[in-house]
């Protein structure tokens, strides 16, 4: 089994990512028969890893290009899994997504992918 999670380009390799992304991803790719891929938007090999992943987690991901690829994945019979970690109406000032989710137009494309993908998993029971 391959699973895939996509995150956005960030250069953060603590605190978040790390009991998030970094420490589920180990612990799944230490069960046998289990390969774990951590990608961003930008990597490279993301399109086809993506899209041929038996499991894609999409972390917090707000591309129009993700809907594509949600599509062509549900045609396959393949999940898709969008989590939120961040409610993104109420972002501080100070995080650096900001800037991005202050825009509404973000903050509908962000809904309208995660509502096109499989199921969506919450960080938090608040979320």
């Amino acid at each position: 089994m391959l699973i895939v999670t996509m995150e956005p380009p960030h250069d953060s390799r603590t605190g978040d990512w790390f009991y998030r992304t970094d420490l589920p991803l180990r612990a799944l790719a230490a069960l046998p028969d289990v390969h774990c891929i951590e990608v961003n938007r930008l990597h490279r090999h993301q399109a086809q890893v993506s899209a041929h992943a038996d499991v894609l987690v999409l972390n917090m991901v707000c591309d129009a290009d993700m809907l594509p690829l949600v599509a062509h994945r549900q045609r396959n019979g393949l999940p898709t899994v969008f989590e939120i970690n961040d409610d993104i109406d109420f972002v501080q000032p100070w995080n650096p997504t900001y800037r991005f989710f202050s825009d509404p137009q973000q903050r509908e494309l962000w809904r309208t992918i995660a509502a096109a993908c499989d199921a969506i998993q919450f960080s938090s029971h608040e979320l």
